[in-house]
């Protein structure tokens, strides 16, 4: 257990006795508001710049990346783009963990007794611009879909990434795929996005599309 003494409870003490002072203060001559907009902004600003700083320091180190790894042959989506799906500018990273995560999916499968090249359908469900599907490219066997609801992405992923197929879902009225379509279906960080309502749709919805004796992941 962490012991707070009593210097650091007096200094947190004073501390807030000085913010009460200044807030009596800015309230007493009518800045108050004025003043928390103007931390807002600054705070928004900052937020902006580290963002810029880091989207440049991307696109350095994607560039340095390219040149030394050739990776699957296949192209990288634009820096933004990558951003959007992982919250990073990085292709190294967005490549490394599409890796990592293909490697966990046959891992499950396999201490489950399933193999994935047996599989006649496949798909991707929040695909985004392929951070795990382009390394299936070398399956042999499953047919490959991909599916998300931003265009952009998956209109990025249609001409790139040619071995599967992609289509736009709707958050709300679900897919355009017929019923019992997918023998196997995984969503890797999706339903962290989503509302507990949201959630349980497509939990109807996956179950709709997936065979009988199908795999969800």
């Amino acid at each position: 257990m962490n012991k707070i003494s009593a210097s650091q409870e007096t200094d947190q003490e004073s501390s807030e006795t000085r913010r009460d002072g200044i807030k009596r203060f800015l309230k007493a001559v009518d800045l108050y508001r004025a003043a928390v907009y103007l931390y807002s902004t600054a705070l928004n600003i900052y937020a902006q710049c580290r963002n810029v700083l880091q989207f440049l320091r991307g696109v350095f180190q994607n560039a340095a990346y390219r040149k030394t790894n050739k990776g699957d042959g296949l192209p990288f989506p634009p820096a933004r783009m990558v951003y959007l799906v992982t919250n990073t500018y990085t292709h190294q990273w967005f490549y490394d963990s599409g890796i990592k995560g293909t490697q966990c999916i046959r891992t499950i499968l396999k201490k489950n007794n399933f193999e994935i090249n047996k599989f006649s359908s496949m798909l991707d469900f929040g695909c985004g611009c392929g951070r795990i599907m382009r390394h299936w490219r070398n399956l042999n066997g499953p047919h490959l879909y991909g599916s998300d609801y931003n265009p952009k992405l998956i209109k990025w992923c249609d001409p790139n990434l040619p071995f599967a197929e992609f289509a736009v879902n709707s958050l709300e009225s679900g897919f355009n795929y017929e019923d019992e379509k997918f023998d196997f279906i995984y969503a890797i960080s999706v339903f962290t996005h989503l509302t507990e309502e949201m959630g349980l749709f497509w939990i109807g919805e996956l179950d709709r599309v997936l065979k009988p004796k199908g795999v969800m992941y």
